[in-house]
Parts: structure tokens; sequence; C-alpha cells
């Protein structure tokens, strides 16, 4: 009887180390997990002279992206860049505050809402008058909401053989 309590005594102690070493390395790869995912926020350099393009088919959202890509990632449509507003809007913010930024150049096609496109216009009104940076846009083939955003600009260019699309009612 003696040797079978000692036989049990160690196959329980024994469990026991094992079930406590798997958790400590189980608590291990948990904390490590966390450190490298919460990295922190990237720091992005801005070189002297820098100009803030904003345009080029950029997506203006009213929330972030939540989830995964759905099914039109899979069936090869283009991907293009996205930014929810509040972000948008603190970009212009950090901008006017930078000194390596010396100005802004509206280019390209933005697909935004009305109301974003108000916003964004807004910020950038709002970047002109506090910092004085010129503000630049650029047209080739634009439409009423890429006029409205460009109309803000200091000075607004059209390529020669470009096209504006204004829509009236009929």
């Amino acid at each position: 009887m003696k040797e079978f309590l000692k036989s049990l005594l160690a196959s329980v102690l024994g469990t026991f180390l094992a079930g406590a070493l798997c958790a400590f390395l189980l608590l291990v790869l948990i904390v490590a997990g966390l450190s490298s995912s919460g990295a922190g926020v990237p720091t992005v350099s801005v070189r002297p002279g820098t100009i803030l393009l904003v345009g080029h088919g950029l997506v203006v959202n009213d929330t972030p992206a939540h989830g995964s890509p759905g099914l039109g990632s899979l069936l090869g449509e283009e991907v293009r860049p996205t930014v929810d507003l509040y972000r948008a809007l603190a970009a212009f913010d950090l901008a006017a505050k930078d000194r390596n930024i010396v100005g802004v150049i509206i280019a390209g096609e933005i697909e935004a809402g009305v109301v974003q496109l108000g916003e964004l216009r807004k910020a950038i009104a709002d970047f002109r008058k506090e910092t004085g940076k010129p503000v630049f846009a650029w047209i080739e083939h634009g439409d009423q909401a890429e006029y409205y955003l460009a109309s803000v600009a200091d000075q607004v260019w059209m390529h020669p053989a470009g096209e504006l699309e204004l829509k009236g009612l009929a």
C-alpha cells in the first residue's frame, strides 16, 4: 500500500508540474504576442519641403473599416487607399503643425459623400487660413465633387485636354 501511495503522489506531482509548465509557457506566448502586435503607432518622418497630396483614388469612409475584406478582393477588385473621415481631418491638423509640410495639392478622384467632401473642404480651408501655406488643385477629368473640393485652393489648374463635368437641373 505504501508503494501505491508513493507512485500516486509522484503521478499527481508530475501532472501538476507539467500543467504549471504548460501554463507558464502559454503565459509567455500571450505576453510576447501582445507586445509584438501592440508595438505602438508607427512613426512617420516627413522630409522638409514635403507637399501633402490629397486624392488619387482615395476613399473616405464615415467609420474605420472593420473585419476582413469582402468578396470583391477575391474577385480581383481594385484595392484603393481608404481612410476614415476622422483620420483624414486629423491629418490636416497634423500637417498644419508640421513645419516640414509646405503646402497641399488636391489631385485626382476622391470617393466620398457630400458631407465628407464638405468636412474635407472645411479642413483644407482651415489649414490654409491658419498656416498661410499654399493649396493647389489639379483637375484632369473632374466632376462636381472634385471641383467643389478644388474650389478651396489658391490656384486650380486643369489639363489642357481635360474636362470638367458639371451637371445641372434639366
